[in-house]
């Protein structure tokens, strides 16, 4: 007996070294110093969590912000980053990364924001 739960094709498991990220944003919250994080991957078997690393770095390339997801159980996911600067304004830089072994990341992303001057004032 063969039993498929998946009614959508496209849905089905992939194979770990075809999990990739398939969509990548970024938005700021009105405070001006916590940004949403919007990250979805390719449909993965429950044996093969992906972990991610999440950096952002400001204009002058200082890492500002980071978090790590370790062995995701859901494909898309929706975080909350803090921006560690006094004021943050002006562009930053994510990245993400997607990987099985910190030795070899598999898939990566990035996006880009940028903070007007004082958004908090308002």
């Amino acid at each position: 007996m063969n039993l498929n739960f998946v009614t959508d094709p496209e849905l089905a498991p992939r194979p770990r070294d075809e999990i990739r990220i398939e969509a990548f944003a970024v938005s700021p919250y009105p405070d001006g110093r916590r940004v949403r994080i919007e990250l979805e991957m390719t449909p993965f078997a429950p044996v093969d969590r992906p972990n991610l690393e999440i950096t952002v770095r400001n204009e002058n390339g200082e890492i500002v912000g980071s978090l790590s997801v370790i062995e995701s159980v859901q494909r898309k996911l929706s975080l909350t980053t803090h921006l560690r600067e006094p004021q943050p304004q002006g562009r930053y830089e994510f990245t993400a990364e997607l990987f099985y072994s910190p030795e070899a990341v598999q898939d990566s992303a990035s996006a880009s924001l940028v903070l007007p001057q004082d958004i908090s004032a308002g």
